[in-house]
């Protein structure tokens, strides 16, 4: 069984070693004279290109407003249905997508983040809990005065 820090630290070199490979591709290809060439004509045609675009947009602009209004939808919508099928897994419940006859099913992951937090102030905090779950919780006779 793999332990998740090795694992972690061996994602964390061949990343880096990617990154090094990639530099050197780069540099290769920053001095071949005809691959500058090349990036000169497609800076140029993606110039021209955009030009077009922004013709068109300017001639179908409605439609290209519901565009936009459809992709903040569906963004909130995406959003709904990941949060519903969470909460049905959670509960228990067969989470699945019948249309026609085709199946969906959920596909959960887990992706890690690195935390600002310094790991001295998260073990500090989890001993802490610690020691408050190692202590019962003392109940006291209420005070009653005397009359």
């Amino acid at each position: 069984m793999w332990d998740i820090n090795e694992l972690h630290h061996r994602l964390k070199e061949k990343k880096k070693e990617r990154r090094d490979l990639n530099r050197v591709v780069k540099d290769e290809l920053a001095q071949n004279a005809e691959y500058q060439q090349v990036v000169e004509e497609l800076k140029t045609l993606r110039e021209r290109k955009k030009s077009i675009e922004g013709t068109v947009k300017m001639s179908c602009s409605s439609e290209v407003d519901r565009m936009d209004v459809l992709k903040d939808e569906i963004v909130a919508d995406t959003e709904l249905l990941s949060d519903l099928a969470l909460n049905m897994y959670v509960e228990g419940k067969t989470v699945e997508i019948v249309e026609d006859e085709t199946r969906y099913v959920p596909q959960f992951t887990v992706r890690f983040k690195k935390d600002d937090t310094p790991v001295s102030a998260v073990m500090a905090e989890a001993a802490a809990a610690a020691r408050a779950e190692s202590h019962q919780e003392r109940t006291f006779a209420p005070f009653v005065q005397p009359a």
